[in-house]
């Protein structure tokens, strides 16, 4: 429907098969034209990986908004994160991969290279011991987990407040983590939120499972990571399995 602008002439929207409109600061009236939509399946493909992406995008906000390192003169928070998000994607990440908590090439100060599970609690709080280039100082951090059953259906995923706690043994520990089970296949991503009050250093875990998920000796898994009662082996970089849902399993667990 247009609406008259009785002191300056003209309209705005739709009429009939017109459209008035302001361009380049003229007030003029063009035709109207239905947008194409064919729905073809790339369309429909190249949709689908945007929806993604801006879920992805939505949630590496929450975990460190405004990060120094997605800060630009040229280009806001959000184009980053999506630029990013984006490029993971068509580079063939998938899933937690893919939350763009980082820029692409970008090289944090502080990296954690392996987590082993050390401990859970009742309320819900998980203790790691992670292994890389630690800081010296407590972080403040936030967490992904993603958690699945040994069926290959997801239990549930959700964001955490977490901390670094540094010294001679240092640890993290994520909060309000329900129903994790250290047996099942967990998955990690987490990354500092209070860098500007560490000169900018970075803190990040990139998306991982704890040691018990994915370390095996040789070329086999103990059964204490594993314990269905089946075989996995790794014919180089692949894994292959007896089990019912090696499909999944083969898909999800990668030599690290």
């Amino acid at each position: 429907m247009a609406t008259q602008n009785f002191i300056g002439g003209g309209y705005y929207g739709k009429m009939g098969a017109t459209v008035g409109q302001r361009w380049k600061n003229k007030r003029i009236i063009r035709s109207y034209v239905i947008p194409k939509n064919p729905r073809t399946e790339r369309q429909q493909a190249n949709r689908s990986v945007f929806a993604l992406c801006t879920r992805y995008s939505q949630i590496a906000m929450q975990m460190n908004f405004r990060a120094p390192c997605f800060q630009s003169e040229t280009t806001p928070e959000w184009g980053l994160r999506m630029k990013t998000a984006l490029t993971l994607k068509k580079n063939g990440k998938t899933n937690e991969e893919c939350i763009p908590v980082i820029p692409i090439d970008y090289n944090p100060l502080y990296s954690v290279q392996t987590l082993a599970f050390v401990s859970k609690t009742a309320d819900g709080t998980i203790t790691l011991r992670p292994a890389g280039t630690l800081p010296a100082e407590n972080r403040s951090l936030s967490a992904w987990v993603a958690m699945w059953d040994s069926q290959g259906e997801e239990k549930g995923e959700g964001l955490h407040s977490a901390e670094f706690i540094s010294g001679a043994d240092p640890l993290i520990k994520i909060y309000n983590v329900k129903n994790f089970d250290e047996t099942q296949l967990s998955v990690f991503l987490m990354v500092s939120n209070d860098d500007k009050s560490f000169q900018n250093s970075t803190f990040y875990c990139g998306a991982q499972r704890t040691i018990e998920n994915s370390i095996f000796e040789g070329n086999i898994f103990s059964a204490s990571e594993l314990p269905d009662g089946n075989t996995y082996t790794f014919d180089g970089d692949t894994l292959k399995t007896t089990s019912e849902n090696a499909e999944f399993i083969e898909d999800t667990f990668k030599v690290i």
